[in-house]
Parts: structure tokens; C-alpha cells; sequence
């Protein structure tokens, strides 16, 4: 269609918000996802995908929905009507309501995402499905919603190199997010068997890339006995243009599952929205895994794997942690990494930090929560101070296994040790 007619006026249900729509739309869409049936209260929302200069408002509206940088969703201060969202795509394009048009009679979707949480309907016609959103299906930031290839059916990865071990198979692998604007590179390992598997998300530590659990930690004998995957991403951003600093706690390497809202950190160190949604959309689209998982993690992964796991319970079936970062508003190297990425208010450090979470009761979903530490740990009393997890878990009535072990220390000898019985914690609650 080339002769659109434009302009389009729209509005709210209570007409206090005018909408004029001055460019034409690069896509008609429906998202299946939960959050859009959750803030549509149906089973999908409608968008028309505009320049972010094609829409004109007037009118009072208000921030509601998510509150992420990277999707804002936009409504009627009075009548609380959902108009539009804007920053896709760093801000460069909006996803328009159209029903929110004087005439939306003609409002098809071309292409519908997440179709795997469609809830059941009748007669509406689709051109093209999509399993998953098209974050990096041969695309980058901007340009690649326009250059979306039609009927692409998953997001783009690249495996680069399988290996064979304890029967089932290991992959390597990268692909493009769209939190941190970066190649993300990780590992998956699937066990032996038909699937889908359930699997368990390991967060490595300061200075790591996802190799360190890959080729050390000796978990695949454990995962393929019972029947669980492991993906283990890499713990930043990294690459040209992404901000960086000499010392080893903080950058690249350093990213503290957080989501930076400092420069220069903002634009690419938002690795709390990468594991939480691109890394489990990207795996459960591109392998044979089931939406059922699990976290863990190792030192600022141990802290990882806790705060995602009491601020997204509903993402994860159990969480346990090695040697974990236990508060890092009251150590040295969450102080100064959550200085650099989150600023100087304090206050909001606290949703971050593992000890604060479960005084709150976050960890109140799981049953249990199983942490490992070694006595011969160099860190244990000025960095990791699991002592802290205890107290919390004592002043809320949280059930907490915290396992003290003689002689041990932080390196990836002491995981090996007692990375099987981790695994068959998960593996219990995943069946």
C-alpha cells in the first residue's frame, strides 16, 4: 500500500488525549505475550509500528505498564487508556494502538509475535506467525525492524562450535540482544533424550566469560542423569563501543546482573533485562528446551542468580548459589559497582541485594534456597558475607540451606565438588 491517506486522528476513550498519525506505519502486528494480555486484559494487543516523529499528542498521559527504558508504555492520565510505547529501538519508532484511529476498521495484523502464549480465538486471519519476538532476527537495533525477514519464525544464533559429552550435546554459541545492543555469546548443553528439557541458567562470577562453567565446573555428567539442560551466558556486554574500565570489578566482565541507568554504562550494561528476557526467549526458540528453568550462580552470579530469581519468581522453578555476593550494598565490590551502574542513591541499591530481598520475604515462592561456602574462601568475610542471608532468612522465616565446607575456596575446584547436588536441587523441582 502506498497511498495511505495520511493524516490519521485518533484518541482516547474520554477524548482528552488527540492523536495525529503523520507517517505511514512500517508494520501491523499482534503480541500474544502475557505482559500485552495482562495490560490489554485480552489475548493480544494490537500495534501499528510508526517513526517516532510520525505521532502527534496532545493531551495529558502517564507512564504505566513495565517502566523500562526500552519499551515505555504510554496511556491517558484520565481515562487510562493504553495510546502508544514508545523507546523501540532506542526510541526511534512507536507502537501505536489503532484502535485508538477514528477508523480502524481496516487494522489486520500482518505479522503476530509469541504465538506460543496465544490464548484460543476464532477468525482472526494471519499472514505471517512468528514463535518469537523478532529482537535479532537478522537485525540491529534501528534498521533491523524494517529489515526483518518475512515469515522468520525465530530469533537469529549463530553456534559456532558442538561438542559430544555424557551423551548429550554442548553448543556455543552468540546472538545479536536487544538489552545490552551487543553480540551476547553463551553455552547450552542439552542431555541426551527426546525433550523439550527443563533447564538451569548459571551466572558466573567477576572476570568470567561463559567458558569458566563450561569447561570447569563439570556439571554435564549430573545434568544428563537427570535430564536437565544448562545455559550459562557471558557475565557482560563486551566489544567495540561498550564502556569498559581498567580494573577487574567493574566493565567488562563485571556486569552485577543489573540494569545501569549511569553513563556511561546505560546504553549497553543491562544484563538484568538481557537473562530475564533475551537470553530465555532466544534459547527456548532456538533449542529444544521447555519453558520450565531454574537459576544458579557463582559469586556476583551466586548474587545474580538470587536477586533475579526473588525479583522474577514467576521465571524460575528454584535458586541456589555458590559463594554468592549476599549484600552488596555492604561490601566493597557492590558499593562500587552499584555506585558506577545505579548511581549514588543508596536507597534503590537495596532492590538489588540478595540479604535486603529475603528480609522482605521476595524469596517466599521457594521452598528452599540452597547456598554452598567455603570456609578457605579469601573473600568470605569482606566480600561475600553469607552470614548476612542467614539473618535475613531468620527474621522473615525464609527456609534457607546455607552449607558451610572446611577447606574450601572460591575457585571453580569447590563447585566441581558440589555441583551434582545442585544440579538434583533443581532437578527435583523442575520434574
Amino acid at each position: 500500500m502506498t497511498d495511505w491517506k495520511l493524516p490519521w486522528s485518533a484518541s482516547c476513550l474520554c477524548g482528552r488525549v488527540q492523536m495525529r498519525v503523520t507517517a505511514a506505519p512500517m508494520v501491523t502486528m499482534a503480541c500474544h505475550c502475557r505482559g500485552c494480555q495482562k495490560l490489554t486484559s485480552g489475548p493480544y494487543s494490537l500495534s501499528l509500528m510508526l517513526p517516532a516523529s510520525g505521532l502527534e499528542v496532545e493531551g495529558a498521559t502517564e507512564i504505566g505498564g513495565e517502566h523500562r527504558e526500552s519499551s515505555v508504555h504510554h496511556f491517558c492520565a484520565h481515562c487510562k487508556n493504553w495510546l502508544y510505547t514508545s523507546g523501540i529501538a532506542g526510541g526511534q519508532f512507536v507502537n501505536f494502538r489503532p484502535t485508538m484511529l477514528d477508523n480502524a476498521s481496516w487494522i489486520v495484523p500482518y505479522i503476530e509475535i509469541l504465538c506460543e502464549r496465544e490464548i484460543a480465538r476464532r477468525g482472526q486471519r494471519r499472514e505471517t506467525q512468528l514463535r518469537k519476538i523478532p529482537r535479532a532476527a537478522s537485525i540491529s537495533r534501528a534498521d533491523g525492524w524494517l529489515r526483518t525477514r518475512r515469515g522468520e519464525a525465530r530469533m537469529s544464533v549463530d553456534i559456532t562450535k558442538t561438542h559430544r559429552v555424557h551423551g548429550g550435546t554442548l553448543a556455543h554459541a552468540h546472538h545479536q540482544s536487544a538489552a545490552t545492543g551487543t553480540k551476547m555469546t553463551f553455552s547450552v548443553f542439552t542431555p541426551p533424550g527426546e525433550g523439550p528439557f527443563p533447564y538451569l541458567i548459571w551466572l558466573s562470577g567477576l572476570t568470567c566469560t561463559e567458558d569458566n562453567f563450561t569447561t570447569k565446573a563439570g556439571a554435564y555428567g549430573a545434568a544428563a542423569q537427570h535430564g536437565v539442560a544448562i545455559v550459562a551466558p557471558d557475565t557482560s556486554p563486551r566489544g567495540e563501543g561498550v564502556a569498559d574500565d581498567a580494573a577487574y570489578d567493574l566493565g567488562q566482565g563485571a556486569g552485577f546482573y543489573v540494569d545501569a541507568t549511569q553513563a556511561p554504562w546505560a546504553p549497553h550494561f543491562k544484563m538484568e533485562s538481557y537473562v530475564t528476557r533475551d537470553l530465555i526467549e532466544m534459547v527456548e526458540g532456538n533449542f529444544n528446551l521447555a519453558p520450565k528453568r531454574s537459576i544458579s550462580g557463582h559469586s556476583m552470579g551466586g548474587h545474580g542468580a538470587l536477586t533475579l530469581a526473588m525479583k522474577h519468581p514467576s521465571l524460575f522453578k528454584s535458586v541456589s548459589a555458590f559463594a554468592p555476593i549476599s549484600s552488596p550494598t555492604r561490601c566493597p565490590w557492590g558499593e562500587k559497582a552499584f555506585g558506577a551502574y545505579l548511581g549514588p542513591d543508596r536507597e534503590s541499591w537495596k532492590a538489588h541485594d540478595a540479604a535486603w530481598l529475603i528480609e522482605q520475604g521476595k524469596a517466599k515462592p521457594f521452598d528452599d534456597v540452597l547456598v554452598d561456602q567455603g570456609l578457605s574462601d579469601q573473600f568470605l568475610e569482606n566480600q561475600l558475607k553469607p552470614e548476612l542471608l542467614e539473618a535475613a532468612a531468620a527474621t522473615f522465616g525464609q527456609k534457607l540451606t546455607l552449607r558451610w565446607h572446611e577447606g574450601y575456596d572460591h575457585s571453580y575446584f569447590f563447585m566441581a565438588s558440589y555441583i551434582a547436588d545442585h544440579v538434583a536441587f533443581h532437578a527435583a523441582r523442575l520434574a
